[in-house]
């Protein structure tokens, strides 16, 4: 498996593992289009890529020191194999190497396997968003100093 900076050709194939990742709250077309079109002056995106088929992805926005991680998401058959954390560690590079000096991010309070990921990787926890994902759905804010 190696990460490597996204294309336009990888667009749709990260559009579909994004609806695979998180059906209604995936990220319409037009959406992904907007995000891209800032590819690489305020964005950057990254895909896992294994005998040809990406098997995950990442985008990060940087503005003013600070990166934003705004998506990650890995296929089913390879969550648990290294390549969320691959592909954090490339946006990380990538903060480092525009100037950034933290990472922001928000993630589902429920969802255990990446905030346990966000952990091992020295994000500290900052805030929580109520509600932030829909009702009962709280986001926790999670921060990452660079250096």
């Amino acid at each position: 498996m190696t990460v490597r900076p996204g294309r336009s050709e990888d667009l749709a194939a990260v559009r579909a593992l994004d609806v695979e990742a998180f059906g209604i709250d995936a990220w319409s077309e037009p959406a992904w289009r907007d995000e891209w079109d800032q590819v690489p002056d305020l964005r950057h995106l990254v895909v896992a890529v294994e005998a040809g088929e990406i098997v995950g992805f990442g985008l990060l926005a940087a503005v003013a020191g600070v990166a934003d991680l705004h998506r990650i998401a890995v296929t089913a058959p390879w969550r648990r194999r290294g390549v969320g954390r691959a592909l954090v560690e490339a946006l990380l590079d990538e903060a480092r190497a525009r100037r950034c000096d933290r990472m922001l991010l928000e993630v589902e309070a429920a969802n255990e396997a990446a905030l346990a990921l966000y952990d091992r990787l020295g994000f500290v926890r900052i805030a929580r968003r109520r509600a932030y994902y829909g009702p009962d759905r709280d986001a926790v804010v999670l921060e990452r100093r660079l250096g």
